[in-house]
């Protein structure tokens, strides 16, 4: 059962930026939630959870930079945690009210600017950053949290008529880092396992536009 409130906001600038701030309150009672207790075998168990909230903003603001040039900045800030304390065999140690919900990033931030270089082809670099979370089944906030990682992205992409294509090189600085982390029990005692994320990688594609 939850209860959900949002609203949101956007106006344009004349002809220049566009904003937008939309804000969200989230409290839920009884959410569901698989806490991994064995990642050999990818196994574990379903929680209900007694009380949770997840509460924050996301913001917006695009804007035409001159000579076909355009950028867009973005921001999410989210507050996820556990509004009651509880105690379950599964997750090892006390939840205390406050302790922040797993692999929720408070902060998420985003810049993009794409740039016209002939009649009908442009490029673009995206950079994202994505803070430090809470692991996997670290219900009560004992393990060292995930690290935060920044990504630089670029695309060429070429448009004509009712037809275009692309080519995008995602993770651009071959940046190590991973995108998840669980805690959970092996052997004798809990640790961490993290899942690496891919390295540098290349898409092409081709859209049509009927």
């Amino acid at each position: 059962r939850s209860q959900d409130f949002e609203g949101g906001w956007e106006h344009r600038f004349q002809r220049g930026p566009a904003l937008s701030v939309n804000a969200f309150w989230i409290d839920v009672d009884d959410e569901i939630f698989f806490v991994l207790t064995d990642p050999a075998n990818f196994t574990g168990t379903n929680l209900n959870l007694p009380q949770t909230r997840r509460r924050g903003a996301v913001v917006s603001l695009s804007s035409p930079l001159g000579h076909g040039i355009s950028g867009i900045l973005s921001g999410t800030y989210t507050d996820a945690v556990f509004t009651t304390a509880f105690d379950d065999a599964s997750v090892g140690n006390t939840v205390e009210e406050g302790d922040e919900l797993p692999q929720i990033p408070r902060i998420k931030l985003s810049a993009s600017v794409d740039v016209p270089i002939a009649s009908a082809w442009k490029v673009g670099v995206q950079d994202i950053y994505v803070g430090s979370q809470v692991l996997s089944s670290d219900l009560a906030n004992v393990a060292p949290k995930l690290d935060p990682y920044n990504l630089l992205n670029a695309r060429v992409s070429f448009a004509h008529g009712g037809w275009g294509a692309f080519l995008q090189v995602n993770n651009l600085l071959d940046a190590e880092y991973s995108t998840r982390g669980i805690y959970a029990f092996s052997g004798s005692s809990f640790g961490e396992f993290y899942t690496p994320a891919p390295g540098r990688s290349l898409i092409a594609g081709i859209t049509l536009h009927p």
